[in-house]
Order: structure tokens, then C-alpha cells, then sequence
């Protein structure tokens, strides 16, 4: 009953905000479900990009000065900890925090700042009251220590989860379950248009983005967030974690597999050559962009199957692809294998 009040304010709301999320940063959040791409020589390039598309897997600890007497905490395993203090793990982040803290920082005060304005000034005077569902905020005097280079969004968002328990996974579970309304869905299809993968990966991103931001908007703004709190930052950067949670769930759009082959296929830099090894099976193996089957009865446009002479090994390989016909190839060199032209 809840999700059913609140699909056409949400709709509405969605309808506002995703022509104002920019095309880049909303790529960003439409690829986190993306399979790895092969080309991507293991290395810092690989790490960094790996790192960008799954959650912060560690927490991090705080050092505070041991106390003089009584009992010692003991130190969290593993954690580098000074000589005199001991380490002190903060509370558990919701998932949405955490994947927001885990995106590149440009990519969320690019989305803050697109979105910001728009945000303060969304009304949700007929949504329901979701405020029951969310865990008393703490009583008593409290401090808070920020890092002065954090983003508006991520800090406003962390005081929302600490000060709010279960308000960020709320927004989340919320926007999980008005994805499966009829309302809501249509909005989050990508646009038949959309062909090449960038256009792709950002109507998807984008769509999605929009039902957490008019997600979080319904659920925050029935929380009466104390003034340290910044409202429109808080909502957003809800919004954006949420967004990353829901988008590492749902699969690719169709036609994306195909928009990301053919984006690779224009970026070849052709003439090419190549030299290594490949696994021969059943005396053969195949130039192909996919799996070679089991059974071939004619090879499919776009690769070959070759046959060899050994049944079952590796075999060395040199290639070389011209982008256009030539008379006469530069001659291959076997090593111990076989030259492919």
C-alpha cells in the first residue's frame, strides 16, 4: 500500500530531475553492472577500475589515546595502530554510504551541483509519512569529526545514516521495490534511440538516479534533519549510493552487450599484430569475439575456426589484421606453431 501511494509522486519527481543529471557521471553509475572489460591489462589500471566498480570493502578505524587505567580495548587485527592508542572501529556504514564513499569524488559533487537546487525545491506534501520505519535519533550531547576536502554530499549522508538508523536503507529497499511498479518502470526503460554505449550506459544511470533521488527526497523530507544537516546534499548523496547499490543488481539494458562490441570494434587500431598462445581443443581453435561452440556447422560472420595438426596443447601464435585487403601480407614467422593472416 505504501509503494502504491508513493509510485505517481515519485514518477513525478523522476520526471523533474533526470533531464537535469549530466551524461558522464550518469555513465559512470549505468556501467557498475558491466561486465569486466577483457581487454584490460591486469595492472594499477585494472585495480583502479575494479575499485571503482564494487563498494569499499574495508572499514575504516580510528585512533584514539588509550585510556590511563582500567581495561584496554583490544586493537582491531591487522590495523596499524600507534604506540599509546588503541583502534576503535567505527559503526557499520549502510550499503548506499558505503558505495557512494567507493565512486570517484568528481562524479558525485558533479552530480551535487546538477542537482542541488532542484532538490531544495521539490514539494512531497502527499507522500506518506515513512518516518516509523526509521530507528530514533540519539539523545544527549555528541561531536563529530569531518575531513575538510569531503564532499557536502558524502558528509550530509553519513550524519543522516548515524543520526537516522535505517533511513538510508530504507531509501534503498524503497527504491528497489518502485522499480517494479508499472509507474515507475516505464521511466527507468532506456530510450529505443540509444544505440552506442555511452548513450546507453547513460539513460540507464540516469534513469536510475532519478527514482533514488525522488526516493530519498519522499523519505527525508518526513525527518525533520536537525540544521547541521544540509538537506538537498543529504538527498542526493543518498541518492547516488542508492543508485550505485541498485545498479550493481539489475542487469544491463538490452542491447548494450552489443553497443560495447561495437564500440570496441571502431577502436581498434588497425594494422595490428599480436603474438601468444592459444588452447588447442578437438584440433582446433577459433578467432572469435565470443565462445567458440561445441558443434560448428557454419562459423558465424566475424571470426574463423582453424584446425590443427596436434589434438590437445598450447600453440604458439602470431596474427596480424589489416584494415583493409592486401595482395601481398608481410610474411608470418612460425615459433613452433602456426602464423595466422
Amino acid at each position: 500500500m505504501v509503494v502504491a501511494r508513493l509510485a505517481a509522486p515519485v514518477a513525478s519527481a523522476m520526471r523533474v530531475v533526470m533531464g537535469l543529471i549530466p551524461a558522464i557521471p550518469a555513465a559512470v553509475l549505468g556501467r557498475l553492472a558491466s561486465p569486466p572489460d577483457p581487454g584490460l591489462i591486469p595492472g594499477p589500471a585494472a585495480g583502479v577500475v575494479e575499485r571503482m566498480r564494487r563498494p569499499a570493502a574495508a572499514r575504516r578505524v580510528q585512533a584514539m589515546p588509550a585510556p590511563s587505567g582500567g581495561p584496554r580495548s583490544k586493537p582491531v587485527a591487522g590495523a596499524p595502530v600507534p604506540a599509546g592508542y588503541v583502534a576503535v572501529r567505527t559503526p557499520v556504514d549502510s550499503a548506499a554510504v558505503d558505495a557512494l564513499g567507493a565512486l570517484p569524488p568528481l562524479v558525485v559533487e558533479r552530480l551535487l551541483g546538477a542537482l542541488e537546487v532542484t532538490v531544495a525545491g521539490l514539494e512531497y506534501s502527499d507522500v506518506p509519512d515513512l518516518s516509523t520505519y526509521v530507528g530514533d535519533p540519539p539523545v544527549g550531547r555528541f561531536s563529530f569529526v569531518e575531513a575538510s576536502h569531503q564532499s557536502e554530499a558524502v558528509k550530509a549522508s553519513s550524519l543522516v545514516d548515524r543520526l537516522y538508523p535505517g533511513a538510508v536503507d530504507l531509501v534503498t529497499s524503497v527504491s528497489r521495490r518502485l522499480a517494479a511498479d508499472g509507474v515507475v518502470s516505464e521511466l527507468l526503460a532506456v530510450r529505443p534511440d540509444a544505440v552506442d554505449e555511452p548513450t546507453i550506459a547513460a539513460g540507464h544511470g540516469r534513469a536510475y538516479l532519478a527514482l533514488t533521488v525522488a526516493t530519498a527526497g519522499a523519505v527525508l523530507s518526513k525527518l525533520r534533519l536537525p540544521p547541521l544537516v544540509d538537506e538537498p546534499a543529504a538527498v542526493v548523496g543518498v541518492a547516488v549510493g542508492a543508485a550505485a547499490v541498485l545498479l550493481r543488481e539489475v542487469p544491463m539494458p538490452a542491447g548494450y552487450a552489443a553497443a560495447v562490441l561495437a564500440k570496441v570494434r571502431a577502436e581498434y587500431v588497425l594494422p595490428r599484430h599480436t603474438a601468444g598462445s592459444v588452447m588447442v581443443s578437438r584440433h582446433r581453435f577459433g578467432l572469435t569475439e565470443g565462445v567458440v561452440p561445441d558443434v560448428v556447422t557454419s562459423p558465424p560472420t566475424g571470426w574463423h575456426l582453424l584446425w590443427t595438426v596436434v589434438s590437445r596443447r598450447h600453440l604458439p601464435v602470431q596474427s596480424q589484421v589489416y584494415e583493409h585487403a592486401v595482395s601481398e601480407p608481410e610474411p608470418a614467422r612460425p615459433v613452433q606453431g602456426i602464423a595466422v593472416q
